[in-house]
């Protein structure tokens, strides 16, 4: 660890740490790993933290046995993590002052501390939860638009399209299909197209 580290700092990431893990409940492999990691993190052992030592000491795979060639396990529970880390920070752990990330190619945690300029406003928050803008088209007894400007809010049916081409016969003199230009006329060469209502 870094010796500018605070104490209060660090206390800080093992609460954030506790906190992810807590809403990782639900995946028993995912905390593992994570509790496994903080551990080796807030312990200085950063340098043995690799995807051998994760597979034996969190996963409890054999050390005579384990190839990283041949069981993915680490890889996989890593990705998984890092999925699951960015929806926590996207939605529930939007407002936590220190985020904890895991960047791809390393298992070595991040703890990324936000300053209060970082982090949005609970009340801009709150403020776009409770009042959801509504377009005028769609508020009841509005007028109905007309003109194209005022059509872009309104859904609209949508029109589907079958090109249909000239029949096809075969030519006995040239061995190959032939269009049947001759009978049909020059027209016929345009594929058809009609028109399908929604």
């Amino acid at each position: 660890m870094p010796e500018t580290m605070t104490l209060q700092s660090i206390d800080l990431e093992r609460a954030e740490l506790a906190s992810v893990a807590s809403a990782l409940s639900k995946y028993p492999r995912l905390v593992s790993l994570l509790r496994y990691l903080g551990e080796q993190y807030f312990a200085g052992k950063r340098d043995q933290i690799n995807e051998y030592n994760i597979a034996t000491e969190a996963f409890g795979r054999s050390r005579t046995i384990f190839s990283a060639t041949e069981d993915s396990i680490v890889r996989v529970e890593a990705h998984r993590l890092r999925k699951r880390l960015k929806d926590y920070y996207e939605n529930e752990g939007k407002l936590h002052a220190i985020q904890l990330s895991l960047p791809p190619g390393t298992y070595i945690p991040v703890f990324t501390h936000l300053d209060a300029i970082q982090l949005p406003e609970q009340s801009s928050l709150r403020a776009s939860v409770e009042a959801p803008p509504v377009h005028p088209a769609a508020a009841p007894g509005a007028p109905q638009a007309s003109s194209p400007e005022q059509n872009r809010g309104i859904a609209l049916p949508r029109r589907r399209w079958l090109y249909a081409l000239p029949p096809r016969r075969e030519d006995p003199t040239l061995n190959r299909p032939q269009i049947r230009s001759r009978q049909l006329g020059a027209r016929s060469f345009l594929p058809r197209r009609l028109c399908l209502s929604a």
